[in-house]
């Protein structure tokens, strides 16, 4: 289904062919202990199905693109009256947003323009609050520019 290729970006099927995602308000830390534990929580999305917000979406060049990506945590079978086993999703998870308040990730301030920016940037002042991960040796996020190269623009 895919693979992760760094704290911050995995590698999906879409649209009949493989692309690059950015994870969407995550930027990787520069600590390489934390990077591992960032991208062990994305390597957790599957098998269990991936999906993209699509409000949430952004370009970033030809080979792929930035988005808020979540999958199934919890969900039920049931037998419905014809025997048929029925699944219902009942809670779904966001593993970029435990990056943030565990302190494994960053926030990219630089890109704001999309509905979930205020969960984030929450969970990254939940990190800093309580010295999480990154957050428990720094006070200040890194100087150098905080930008993954995603678009501003939300696609359509």
């Amino acid at each position: 289904m895919g693979r992760v290729m760094a704290s911050n970006r995995i590698s999906i099927w879409y649209g009949g062919r493989e692309v690059e995602v950015h994870i969407r308000g995550c930027l990787a830390t520069g600590d390489r202990k934390l990077d591992v534990r960032a991208e062990k929580l994305l390597g957790t999305m599957w098998p269990d199905g991936l999906f993209i917000r699509s409000d949430c979406k952004a370009a970033v060049d030809k080979s792929g693109f930035s988005a808020v990506m979540y999958d199934v945590a919890t969900a039920t079978e049931t037998l419905n009256q014809k025997g048929e086993i029925e699944v219902e999703v009942l809670t779904y998870r966001m593993p970029q947003v435990l990056n943030l308040v565990y302190g494994y990730c960053l926030l990219d301030h630089s890109d704001t323009n999309y509905p979930l920016y205020q969960v984030f940037l929450e969970a990254e002042n939940l990190a800093k609050k309580h010295r999480k991960g990154y957050w428990a040796t720094h006070r200040d996020a890194p100087a150098q520019a905080m930008t993954n190269g995603v678009s501003r623009d939300t696609m359509r």
